[in-house]
């Protein structure tokens, strides 16, 4: 009887501790029959991460290392790394419970290859938000959460906690030479949104999503996420997205696109004199519109 079996992949940037944490919980989480090992991709500026297995000896830690920062590249890294069945792909800042591991196990094993999956996130604020900031934060800083377990048809998992299966990794692996496509996104730059192509793609394809509503990871939003300059870049770097993919068929920068730009700088400028909840609205707005000029600009030939 084949054995289903899984691996989880946490690319790591930055401090040491984030990573320890999520390794803590792996090492107290109920481990399914079929759990292989953890592949640690540390990408960028090093940070001792190498000797991560040493310090978790029950726990089958393969670590690799990559000058370039970034998520996409380190996902597509770790994902290379696996022959699993299943790849679970988390971020390094999150933590979750005992059952977590095996909450996606028994979804793997009841769905089978056509599915991808997602678990809720839920955040774990710093500082009381304003809940006008809120409206505006992508959905890693508000939080998922699901009803139920659910099929769905929407590309709606975070990169932050969701699951992939072989079949869906040698699909994408023939279409693209790769899983994850785009620029290798860093925290403060680059373009974001590949695992929501990924899904979109998987669900053109005959795949549907699984929604696993119990494998829920505690998400830490530190306050300098709450900022209207945080909210703002990233809108900004939401534009820098959409310059590069449904907007890539633009050769030189659409006049409806400076249009948005320079109207929304404008009344952002006024509102801001005396209300940034008022300005936001606008802010955002500017900030996509110039992430998608410099895309376009910055492939355009000068």
């Amino acid at each position: 009887m084949h054995v289903v079996t899984m691996d989880a992949v946490i690319p790591h940037y930055g401090e040491l501790a984030q990573l320890l944490n999520i390794l803590d919980c792996f090492q107290l989480a109920d481990k399914p029959v079929g759990f292989e090992k953890i592949i640690v991709v540390e990408n960028g500026q090093e940070a001792n991460a190498s000797n991560v297995g040493s310090l978790y000896p029950n726990l089958n830690i393969v670590y690799t290392y990559t000058e370039t920062a970034g998520l996409t590249n380190a996902r597509n890294i770790g994902v290379r790394s696996s022959q699993a069945d299943f790849i679970v792909l988390l971020d390094n800042d999150l933590s979750f419970g005992e059952f977590f591991l095996r909450q996606y196990y028994e979804a793997f094993c009841k769905r089978g290859q056509m599915y991808f999956f997602g678990g809720q996130i839920e955040p774990v604020f710093e500082s009381n938000p304003h809940e006008w900031l809120l409206d505006y934060c992508p959905t890693s800083v508000k939080g998922l959460f699901f009803d139920e377990d659910s099929e769905t048809s929407k590309a709606e998992f975070l990169g932050g906690n969701h699951a992939i299966s072989r079949k869906a990794i040698e699909l994408l692996t023939n279409k693209n030479g790769q899983v994850y496509d785009g620029e290798s996104a860093t925290a403060d730059s680059g373009g974001i949104g590949e695992e929501t192509r990924l899904q979109n793609y998987l669900l053109a394809n005959g795949f549907k999503g699984w929604k696993v509503s119990e494998a829920t990871v505690l998400h830490p939003v530190p306050k300098e996420s709450l900022t209207y300059a945080w909210v703002c870049n990233r809108r900004y770097r939401a534009g820098v997205t959409a310059g590069s993919t449904e907007l890539l068929t633009h050769k030189s920068i659409p006049v409806w696109l400076f249009k948005i730009f320079y109207s929304n700088y404008i009344k952002e400028q006024v509102f801001l004199s005396f209300s940034q909840r008022l300005a936001l609205k606008y802010g955002v707005s500017r900030a996509w519109a110039k992430g998608a000029i410099d895309a376009i600009k910055n492939r355009t030939p000068s």
